[in-house]
This record gives structure tokens, C-alpha cells and sequence, in this order.
């Protein structure tokens, strides 16, 4: 189950949708216009369909009506569009929901460009279950505009802030390699090697700025240890983020590239914790009672960070601004792990 947040001042909305039989609370408190919703709803056959709950009119508008499921959202950093993809094919929705776009592509990833213009997308077989990617394509007004060769498994897609190239991880057995790929003729430009022999890192996530990518490295000797790194493809280096005991995990650039987010259970509970691009050092952002749980997600502006915890046993939805590190919780969940896209 996904949702897409938005904020709205002084407003509150009980929502009941009698498919599935749960309940979603919706509260936020600081301010935006044409304040949209997405919501996916499970019916009674286990199809996922799309709603748009405007926050600021009140009004649930059904945007799909297929007999698949529609799944991962990602809203263009304008707003003006949301990326979703099908049973593995991705179309391009308006806000109200109008089909702008259709491929006949199988991907497992997508990223829009900073500019909203273009949209990177990680390719798989037709028809396949696994989300295994060995190619990039690169559309603009709904056409292929470059592809890359042929690569070994692209991990993650990040696209550079000026909107001219593409950064790619790619794997093969213990070998991490990043690559530019220019956005006009699909080459891809290596830039550096590094060899994990012990195959211990996870979450992985490009940098907008350099070629470098930041992960999460277990440590064999200190088991309850996770600590983040850092390797950067210009002089073929590895080197650690934090330095602390317990699990730090989850690092992820925002849009903007100023800072990195990531999840440390440093103080005994997993709280959501801010590090400038220029020092990375970590500031904590969230005092939680209960541990955040999965991913969290930036806002495309990169002015808030929507992460899940649990309150009085019950699992929320909740958002946290960067800058006055003030927490709102909007929704109730009815499970776990929902992917979440907030648009601006």
C-alpha cells in the first residue's frame, strides 16, 4: 500500500473507505494550495487502485480503474505529473488523474529529471518477475530519446543537478562500478571500481553532485553494528560516514543534493537524523518514543522527510521539517512498509 502526502494548514480530515474495511486519519498543519492526496486502495479481489483525495476541496476522485495493480508513484519535481508504474510498466498521470503517456516498456525504476523535462528509467525483460535491470532509457513527451549498452545489474539511477547526465551503479558479483551516462547519446563513461569481497552492502544511493555512492555496511565483527559509507569513484576510495556502535541504515540524498538523511538507533531508538552535504556530520532531526520503520522519503522540495512509526502500538504516517525539525503525524496505517511520495 502506497500514499502520497501533502500538507495543509489547519485542516483535518476523517476519512473511512469501506474496501478492506480500515480506517485513514488524515491531520496536517502547516500550509499549501491544490494540497493532493494519493491513496491505494485495496479492493476485495486484491487489485490496487488509484484515489486523489484534494485536501484543500475535500473531494476523493478515483484515478484508476484497471484490472491490475498499480504500484510505486513518483511525482515530477513540479508537481505537474506522477509517474506510476502498472504490473511493471509505467504511464505518466496529470494530478486529476488524465493518462498523458503510456509504454510498452518493462522497467524496475524510474527517476525524473530536477527540470521535470525528462525521465531516466531502469529497463527489465518483458513479462519477467524479476526486477533484475541491465539497461538505462532516457524519454522526453513520451519518446526514447538515448539508451545505454547493455550493463550488468544497475543497482540505482541518479540524475546529476544540471539535468546533462545520468549517474549508474551497476554490480557484478563483487564488483560495485559507477558510470555517467550522457543523456543525449546513451554512453556510458566509467569512473571507478570497488570491490567488496565480503558482499556487506546494502541500501545503496547515488550522489547528485560527484560520482560517489553512499551505503550501508555491515559489520562482520560487531554484530549489531551498521555503519554508512562512503566511496568515491574519482580516486577509488572507501570511507566510513559514521563512527558509532549500533545500526545506522537507510541513507538517502535529497533532491536538492544539501543534505543526507538516514535512520540511527544510536540513543537506543532508530530516530531520523540530518548530515550537511559539505561536513556530514549528524544532526538529529526526530525525538521518537518508537523506532522509525523501512525507508523514508523526501519531499521533492527537500523541505520535509515522510518516514513511519508507531504510535500507542498503532503505525503512522508522519512528517518532519528539515528545518524546524517539527514532527506531524497525518495518517494511520492499516500495515506496514507503505511506499510513500509526498509532492510539493
Amino acid at each position: 500500500m502506497f500514499f502520497v502526502v501533502s500538507r495543509l494548514a489547519g485542516f483535518c480530515v476523517l476519512l473511512t473507505i469501506l474496501s478492506g474495511l480500515f480506517l485513514i486519519t488524515l491531520s496536517t498543519t502547516s500550509s499549501a494550495s491544490n494540497s493532493t492526496m494519493l491513496v491505494r486502495i485495496e479492493e476485495a479481489d486484491g487489485n490496487g487502485e488509484l484515489y486523489a483525495l484534494d485536501l484543500y476541496k475535500n473531494i476523493l476522485h478515483r484515478m484508476t480503474y484497471t484490472p491490475t495493480n498499480e504500484r510505486a508513484p513518483l511525482w515530477s519535481p513540479d508537481g505537474q505529473q506522477v509517474l506510476v508504474i502498472r504490473d511493471n510498466i509505467p504511464m505518466i498521470l496529470s494530478p486529476s488523474g488524465r493518462m498523458l503517456h503510456q509504454f510498452d516498456t518493462f522497467i524496475a525504476q524510474a527517476e525524473w529529471s530536477p527540470d521535470s523535462q525528462k525521465l531516466a528509467m531502469m529497463t527489465i525483460s518483458a513479462g519477467s518477475t524479476s526486477l533484475i535491470s541491465r539497461q538505462v532509457i532516457i524519454i522526453e513527451d513520451g519518446e526514447v530519446i538515448a539508451r545505454s549498452p547493455e550493463l550488468s545489474f544497475v543497482k540505482t539511477i541518479r540524475w546529476t543537478l544540471d539535468n546533462e547526465s545520468i549517474h549508474v551503479l551497476v554490480s557484478r558479483q563483487e564488483v560495485y562500478s559507477v558510470y555517467s551516462l550522457d543523456i543525449t547519446t546513451g554512453e556510458a563513461t566509467l569512473h571507478g571500481d570497488w570491490v567488496d569481497g565480503t558482499q556487506a552492502l546494502s541500501n545503496l544511493t547515488l550522489s547528485p553532485h560527484e560520482t560517489t555512492f553512499i551505503g550501508t555496511y555491515y559489520i562482520p565483527y560487531r554484530h549489531t553494528s551498521h555503519e554508512i559509507v562512503q566511496y568515491n569513484a574519482q580516486d577509488e576510495t572507501m570511507s566510513k560516514v559514521t563512527h558509532h556502535i549500533g545500526i545506522d541504515n537507510y541513507a538517502n540524498w535529497s533532491p536538492n543534493g544539501q543534505h543526507l538523511s538516514i535512520v540511527s538507533d544510536r540513543d537506543g531508538v532508530a530516530n531520523l537524523y540530518l548530515l550537511d552535504r559539505n561536513t556530514l556530520e549528524p544532526q538529529k532531526i526526530t525525538d521518537l518514543s518508537s523506532d522509525v520503520w523501512y525507508r523514508p522519503t523526501w519531499s521533492t522540495d527537500s523541505q520535509s522527510i515522510a518516514f513511519q512509526t508507531k504510535i500507542d502500538d498503532v503505525l503512522h504516517l508522519c512528517e518532519v521539517d528539515i528545518v524546524t525539525t517539527t514532527t506531524a503525524c497525518h495518517i494511520e496505517l492499516p500495515d506496514t512498509n507503505a511506499d510513500v511520495a509526498i509532492r510539493p
